[in-house]
């Protein structure tokens, strides 16, 4: 299993490769809303930026592990969520940092490390497919069927 850092590491390598792709964990709050309110999708981990994509009708996906995202994205229509259920039985188990994982005993959730980069950027890339055929059709643009 990949520690969470790896995976980070894994998906800062993919980022490089997809142009267009900007990292806002160096900024403020402040800063990194307003850079993210100009963006055509949004990728993070279960946190105030999937919720700052739904409001703006914005196209995000979420990353989840402890939490569940079924639960946490049912509200919002342009919000897709990843996760390792098919591969660890315990997720999700909504363990909190009061709470260790079940599997490594410590702080860290070996399930966010588990999500795969190419899993999270073809995700992303059938949202902003579904997304612009979405807004085709509500301004009376042509529909694939």
């Amino acid at each position: 299993m990949r520690t969470a850092s790896e995976a980070l590491r894994d998906v800062e390598i993919l980022c490089d490769d997809f142009a267009n792709t900007l990292k806002v964990d160096g900024h403020g709050l402040r800063q990194a809303a307003a850079l993210a309110s100009g963006c055509r999708a949004l990728v993070g981990p279960d946190s105030s930026f999937v919720h700052l994509a739904a409001a703006l009708g914005l196209p995000a996906v979420g990353l989840f592990g402890p939490t569940d995202g079924a639960v946490r994205t049912s509200d919002y229509p342009h919000v897709r969520f990843v996760d390792v259920r098919r591969d660890l039985r315990c997720v999700p188990c909504w363990r909190n940092e009061e709470i260790p994982c079940a599997l490594t005993g410590m702080r860290q959730s070996i399930c966010m490390g588990e999500i795969g980069p190419l899993t999270v950027a073809a995700t992303v890339q059938e949202l902003i497919g579904e997304t612009r055929l979405d807004r085709a059709a509500a301004a009376g643009g042509a529909r694939v069927h």
